[in-house]
Protein backbone atom coordinates (compact mmCIF):
# COMPACT_ATOMS: atom_id res chain seq x y z
CA UNK A 1 0.00 0.00 0.00
CA UNK A 2 1.39 2.69 -0.74
CA UNK A 3 2.06 6.51 1.32
CA UNK A 4 -0.67 8.75 0.03
CA UNK A 5 -3.59 5.81 0.40
CA UNK A 6 -2.42 5.05 3.82
CA UNK A 7 -2.45 9.02 4.73
CA UNK A 8 -6.44 8.89 3.63
CA UNK A 9 -7.32 5.88 4.99
CA UNK A 10 -5.94 7.63 8.58
CA UNK A 11 -7.48 10.90 7.27
CA UNK A 12 -10.71 9.03 7.19
CA UNK A 13 -10.81 7.14 10.15
CA UNK A 14 -10.06 10.06 12.24
CA UNK A 15 -12.84 11.58 10.34
CA UNK A 16 -15.15 9.19 11.23
CA UNK A 17 -14.09 8.75 14.79
CA UNK A 18 -14.75 12.48 15.37
CA UNK A 19 -18.09 12.42 13.76
CA UNK A 20 -18.72 9.40 16.33
CA UNK A 21 -17.54 11.67 19.17
CA UNK A 22 -19.58 14.47 18.07
CA UNK A 23 -22.89 12.43 17.60
CA UNK A 24 -21.95 11.41 21.63
CA UNK A 25 -21.51 14.84 22.66
CA UNK A 26 -24.99 15.53 21.06
CA UNK A 27 -27.03 12.91 22.69
CA UNK A 28 -25.30 13.45 25.82
CA UNK A 29 -24.73 17.57 26.66
CA UNK A 30 -28.17 17.05 28.24
CA UNK A 31 -26.54 15.30 30.98
CA UNK A 32 -24.04 17.40 31.95
CA UNK A 33 -24.97 21.13 31.71
CA UNK A 34 -22.80 22.25 34.35
CA UNK A 35 -20.16 20.08 33.86
CA UNK A 36 -17.93 19.84 30.61
CA UNK A 37 -15.04 17.91 32.22
CA UNK A 38 -17.42 14.90 32.56
CA UNK A 39 -19.13 15.10 29.13
CA UNK A 40 -15.61 14.93 27.66
CA UNK A 41 -14.69 11.83 29.92
CA UNK A 42 -17.55 10.38 29.08
CA UNK A 43 -17.10 10.86 25.10
CA UNK A 44 -13.44 9.86 25.54
CA UNK A 45 -13.99 6.68 27.25
CA UNK A 46 -17.19 5.99 24.76
CA UNK A 47 -14.83 5.88 21.78
CA UNK A 48 -11.92 3.99 23.57
CA UNK A 49 -14.12 1.49 25.07
CA UNK A 50 -17.25 0.86 22.33
CA UNK A 51 -14.80 1.89 19.12
CA UNK A 52 -11.57 0.59 20.67
CA UNK A 53 -10.09 3.67 19.45
CA UNK A 54 -6.48 4.34 21.27
CA UNK A 55 -6.31 6.86 24.25
CA UNK A 56 -4.20 9.17 22.79
CA UNK A 57 -6.38 9.42 19.43
CA UNK A 58 -9.59 9.42 21.39
CA UNK A 59 -8.57 12.68 23.37
CA UNK A 60 -7.07 14.54 20.73
CA UNK A 61 -11.11 13.77 18.64
CA UNK A 62 -12.85 14.12 21.24
CA UNK A 63 -11.54 17.93 21.99
CA UNK A 64 -11.90 19.04 18.38
CA UNK A 65 -15.92 17.18 18.56
CA UNK A 66 -16.26 19.15 21.74
CA UNK A 67 -15.03 22.35 19.74
CA UNK A 68 -17.39 21.61 17.04
CA UNK A 69 -20.24 21.27 19.66
CA UNK A 70 -19.75 24.88 21.38
CA UNK A 71 -18.57 26.95 18.27
CA UNK A 72 -21.17 28.72 16.62
CA UNK A 73 -18.71 29.89 13.77
CA UNK A 74 -18.80 27.48 11.03
CA UNK A 75 -15.30 27.83 10.41
CA UNK A 76 -12.14 26.48 12.44
CA UNK A 77 -8.16 25.93 11.95
CA UNK A 78 -6.54 23.10 13.00
CA UNK A 79 -2.76 24.02 13.72
CA UNK A 80 -2.04 20.61 15.03
CA UNK A 81 -2.73 18.91 11.35
CA UNK A 82 -0.16 21.37 9.51
CA UNK A 83 3.01 19.39 9.39
CA UNK A 84 4.81 22.81 8.17
CA UNK A 85 4.51 26.20 9.56
CA UNK A 86 3.45 27.93 6.24
CA UNK A 87 0.25 26.27 6.01
CA UNK A 88 -2.85 26.53 7.90
CA UNK A 89 -6.13 24.08 7.97
CA UNK A 90 -9.04 25.74 7.33
CA UNK A 91 -12.33 23.59 8.08
CA UNK A 92 -15.96 23.75 7.77
CA UNK A 93 -17.67 22.89 10.50
CA UNK A 94 -21.12 22.45 8.67
CA UNK A 95 -19.36 19.28 7.04
CA UNK A 96 -16.23 18.74 8.17
CA UNK A 97 -13.90 19.59 4.45
CA UNK A 98 -10.61 20.60 5.29
CA UNK A 99 -9.04 23.65 3.07
CA UNK A 100 -5.30 24.25 3.43
CA UNK A 101 -3.98 27.71 2.89
CA UNK A 102 -0.97 29.74 2.82
CA UNK A 103 -0.60 31.51 6.65
CA UNK A 104 0.14 34.74 5.11
CA UNK A 105 -2.86 35.15 3.91
CA UNK A 106 -4.67 34.36 6.79
CA UNK A 107 -5.32 38.06 8.77
CA UNK A 108 -3.31 37.81 12.44
CA UNK A 109 -6.19 39.13 14.40
CA UNK A 110 -7.76 35.71 13.40
CA UNK A 111 -4.89 33.71 13.91
CA UNK A 112 -4.50 35.34 17.19
CA UNK A 113 -8.22 33.93 18.66
CA UNK A 114 -6.60 30.30 17.96
CA UNK A 115 -3.07 30.70 19.04
CA UNK A 116 -2.78 32.72 22.37
CA UNK A 117 -3.56 30.89 25.50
Amino acid sequence: MNTATNTLDTQAYRDQMQRAALAFLHRHQAEHLGDDTQLIERATDYLTRALEVPLFMASTLVERAFLQLSSPTWVGIDLAESGCRDDICLIDSRNGNRTWVRRRVIPDAFLARFTTP
